[in-house]
């Protein structure tokens, strides 16, 4: 029993070398998650601008539809142009689309004309 703690007691030159393990573990999970972590955030903004550039595209739409007028407008929030155009290809047929980024959003509505059937 005498020889076990004396092997347990001698441990010199062990705290040097379980520092540099967990240093190197921690390094190593530090560079793997730190690119993972700039790729969310990235595509968080990126989220952010699509959400904004929808909910202008809503609103322009809807005070379209409530006015008449389908006039192209520009926008700046958050340092960022967003524009939106409207085009009409017939009486039954619009688009409207937000530029931003170099990205395009689009909306296409059709309607039909109402057929009158007769006997």
């Amino acid at each position: 029993m005498g020889g076990e703690d004396s092997v347990l007691k001698n441990n010199k030159g062990f705290i040097v070398a379980e520092g540099l393990v967990s240093l190197s573990a921690i390094l190593l999970i530090a560079t793997s998650l730190f690119p993972l972590m700039f790729l969310i955030i990235q595509k968080q903004e990126e989220g952010k601008r699509d959400l904004i550039a929808a909910r202008l595209m809503y609103e322009r739409t809807e005070a379209n539809l409530m006015t008449g007028q389908s006039q192209d407008q520009l926008y700046i929030v958050d340092g960022r142009q967003y524009t939106i155009t409207f085009q009409q290809g017939n009486e039954f047929e619009w688009k409207v689309c937000v530029n931003y980024d170099k990205k395009q959003q689009c909306i296409v509505e059709e309607y039909e004309r109402e057929r009158v059937l007769t006997d």
